[in-house]
């Protein structure tokens, strides 16, 4: 539903699955529970006859029992096919992908009728928030960062524009080449920083 540059909102519909087989699941569902509705129906009526029956001594202990327990798993009939029901419903749910978050749609890696499999990656969205930069700290140096320090930002596409920003994540374990992922956030970008652009970093 939806294209590289689209603006979305959370909750949008980006892609839909074909929902024929989720909507057929729901259908014998919806039947399987009415058969087992008609049967807890059936049972509860020959349980209360054969009481009637017991109580003017026309039936026999056992006959009483067998109805009961006719009842009892015709009821638990019902809740399980209230459960499957309520399975192929949530599955027909799932045939919409709708966006988890507000923002820009950045790539699509899927098309028109194509098959997909569980877990695969079909969007990639940047998400309305202030823009961060991770940049790799040495360990001589790790140990002079903290959270909320200050830093100046400039973009290889901004060269003559300087933006300021607050550092929020300082990394206490080593990426495994002796250096420590450090996040800072924009304050203010109006709008002109996209993701993967290229910055250095300055911080006192």
């Amino acid at each position: 539903a939806v294209m590289v540059g689209y603006r979305v909102r959370r909750g949008c519909t980006l892609a839909r699955l074909d929902p024929t087989d989720f909507e057929l699941a729901v259908e014998q569902s919806e039947a399987s529970l009415a058969q087992a509705r008609a049967s807890l129906r059936q049972a509860e009526a020959d349980y209360g006859r054969t009481r009637s029956l017991y109580e003017n001594n026309n039936a026999s202990k056992a006959e009483l029992d067998a109805g009961r327990a006719a009842a009892d798993s015709a009821t638990a009939q019902v809740e399980a096919a209230n459960k499957a029901l309520a399975q192929s419903r949530q599955q027909l749910n799932y045939t919409r992908l709708s966006s988890p978050m507000s923002g820009a749609v950045g790539a699509v890696d899927v098309e028109v009728n194509e098959n997909v499999a569980s877990g695969q990656a079909l969007f990639r969205l940047t998400a309305d928030t202030a823009p961060e930069v991770e940049i790799r700290v040495p360990e001589v140096l790790i140990v002079q960062f903290r959270s909320g320090q200050k830093a100046e930002v400039v973009f290889d596409a901004f060269p003559d524009q300087t933006f300021h920003g607050t550092l929020t994540e300082v990394g206490v374990t080593s990426s495994g080449s002796s250096t420590f992922p450090v996040t800072l956030r924009i304050d203010d970008d109006g709008g002109a920083i996209r993701s993967g652009m290229a910055a250095e970093v300055r911080v006192q």
